[in-house]
């Protein structure tokens, strides 16, 4: 992963010891013309769950399309909500507009028509039933990386899986599941406040830093660059630090939601990890 990835949708700076928020990259707060959507910035939305059905999951992805290749979709996944975050390089998308989709470049313009160039910083967000097929091209010199966050399903056997179509054309896929049964009490609260905030943002760890957190709601983190450590934040605990490496994931459970963990950089470069979330509308603190 090249080094100007590293400002790509920064959500926060970690200065030793401390979190300093930063100024992110703006997509101009617009307000949204499709049905449910509230475009925010850093790869935010809150969708509308009006409709939507008890029984969904969650599926975290993140994608690597090399120079020269491309990668068809089809329309077979089912899913209620859909946001997908540009990281690096650029690719032509082909495929069907659709009045349950917003595309909004990092400047805040949004795309319109079949066909579009997508760069690091555009955001993509859809609240349907099922997805439109679309084409991927990456007419570049550089990989084209974005990573995608879904709401719905389930999943069911026989369904086109994405991951294995960038790794038929030598590209790198990495996903994690968050399933029904796990998602069943976070998904009441959402359905009771009828909007969810899905969240898509990448954050670097300078050496030496740290983070204390909470992830009281669905958060699923990749590693992109460095070694990110995980520990438990009360001493004595008995559970011993856990390292992630580049393309490891940290998955998430219920058993955890409660959990203080601390995630820093004993190394000495920064540390790069995407991070995807999904809470109810009340629940998301400032």
């Amino acid at each position: 992963m090249t080094d100007h990835l590293l400002v790509k949708l920064i959500a926060a700076a970690v200065a030793a010891g401390a979190m300093l928020p930063l100024s992110p990259v703006s997509l101009a707060q617009a307000p949204a013309t499709s049905p449910g959507i509230i475009m925010s910035v850093n790869g935010s939305a809150t969708i509308s769950t009006k409709g939507m059905s008890p029984g969904s999951e969650i599926w975290a992805a993140w994608y690597s399309l090399p120079p020269g290749k491309a990668v068809v979709e089809s329309a077979t996944a089912a899913k209620w909500a859909y946001v997908e975050v540009a990281l690096d390089g650029s690719a032509i998308v082909t495929g069907p507009p659709t009045p349950m989709c917003e595309f909004l470049s990092a400047g805040g313009r949004r795309a319109a028509g079949s066909v579009r160039n997508t760069d690091a910083g555009d955001v993509e967000v859809c609240n349907y039933a099922v997805l439109p097929g679309q084409r991927t091209e990456n007419q570049g010199t550089q990989p084209y990386v974005f990573a995608g966050l879904a709401v719905g399903g389930p999943w069911k056997e026989g369904m086109e899986d994405d991951t294995d179509l960038y790794l038929k054309v030598d590209g790198l896929a990495k996903s994690a599941q968050v399933v029904s049964s796990q998602f069943a009490e976070v998904e009441k609260e959402i359905l009771k406040a009828g909007a969810m905030t899905v969240v898509i943002r990448n954050v670097t760890l300078p050496p030496g830093a740290r983070i204390v957190t909470n992830d009281r709601y669905p958060t699923v983190r990749m590693v992109e660059n460095g070694q990110l450590i995980l520990s438990p934040a009360q001493e004595g605990s008995g559970a011993a630090p856990k390292t992630l490496a580049a393309l490891e994931m940290m998955e998430w459970a219920p058993a955890n939601a409660e959990k203080q963990i601390v995630l820093s950089n004993n190394g000495d470069q920064p540390v790069q990890f995407v991070e995807w979330t999904v809470a109810p509308v009340q629940g998301v603190k400032p």
